[in-house]
């Protein structure tokens, strides 16, 4: 849903802030991607449906929003 959605984006953008991490697709993973060995049929991370360009657009107006933690 676009809350679950917003709601992790919130999360992750204060995450990489926080971390000094960037904001972009090599840091931020599914489940699947982050352990591909194991089995993650209900994650809905590694689902079709999983927008993922939304997502991380989210992510970007959620992180450019955030203050850098000095």
């Amino acid at each position: 849903t676009d809350s679950i959605y917003a709601a992790g984006a919130k999360l992750v953008a204060w995450l990489l802030r926080y971390y000094r991490l960037p904001c972009d697709r090599s840091v931020i993973q599914g489940h699947s991607e982050a352990s591909p060995k194991d089995d993650h049929p209900d994650c809905p991370t590694g689902a079709p449906g999983w927008a993922w360009d939304h997502y991380m657009s989210l992510i970007q107006a959620e992180y450019n929003a955030l203050k850098v933690v000095t």
